[in-house]
């Protein structure tokens, strides 16, 4: 038994399959596009996944930079162009003040070099006198000045003594060393120990560190008592219980 469409049913019958086709055409499309946005939405999970990685390792180097900075001075980095122009301002200031320096430094040593080669000079020719000693004296406390060391104090340096009844004759308490006048020309060797005296008073120990001809620098081992501090007319004899 066949069956028989009418043509109103077959039209209806192919418009069905019509509306099918394109709605399965569409959902393959559909599909497609949805494919397509997975792959760039899990693009784009890695993107921001870099990114903020990045960005983690951005915050860590400005950080560490930031310390650097700090460490180096620089406490206003986030101040601006105000803080940078204060900076450079203070940069160029001191730079002035180190000048100045290094000027009064120069001049204070070449005064000291000509004045040294004169004394050197009346030295040899046996014609040393206080003035000349005096003028020397000012001349290397004002190179010490420039250099930021203490003055030396100094006593008579024609006064000549020997290894068992030497005299303080200098001191130059910044460093801890008093010159004695005892040199090499007396038996003085480096290394050679020295006890210092007030009068009868012990006051310390010493070590010869440096020797000339006729005087010799000695540095205070240690101290009886820190306010019994050596000074210019005590007196300092060897050791003779040491080896």
């Amino acid at each position: 038994m066949s069956v028989v469409f009418s043509e109103e049913k077959i039209i209806k019958i192919e418009e069905l399959k019509t509306a099918l086709d394109a709605s399965l055409l569409n959902n393959k499309r559909m599909t497609k596009k949805l494919t397509n946005l997975e792959e760039v939405n899990s693009n784009l999970r890695s993107s921001l996944m870099a990114a903020n990685a990045e960005a983690v390792d951005f915050r860590k180097s400005y950080s560490q930079m930031r310390l650097q900075l700090e460490a180096y001075g620089i406490e206003a980095v986030t101040d601006g162009q105000t803080g940078i122009e204060a900076r450079l301002i203070k940069a160029m200031n001191d730079i002035r003040i180190l000048e100045e320096e290094k000027m009064g430094l120069s001049e204070a040593l070449i005064n000291l070099s000509d004045g040294s080669l004169k004394f050197i000079k009346l030295a040899e020719e046996k014609s040393l006198d206080n003035v000349v000693i005096d003028e020397m004296r000012e001349l290397v406390d004002e190179a010490d000045k420039s250099l930021g060391i203490g003055s030396l104090i100094v006593s008579d340096i024609n006064t000549k003594g020997t290894i068992h009844e030497a005299g303080i004759i200098g001191v130059k308490d910044d460093y801890g060393i008093v010159v004695i006048n005892v040199g090499s020309n007396s038996g003085a060797k480096i290394g050679m120990p020295f006890r210092l005296f007030r009068k009868d008073r012990p006051l310390g120990a010493s070590v010869i560190v440096d020797v000339r001809d006729n005087v010799s620098a000695a540095l205070i081992k240690n101290l009886k008592a820190e306010e019994d501090y050596p000074k210019v007319g005590d007196l300092a004899s060897v050791d003779t219980t040491k080896n």
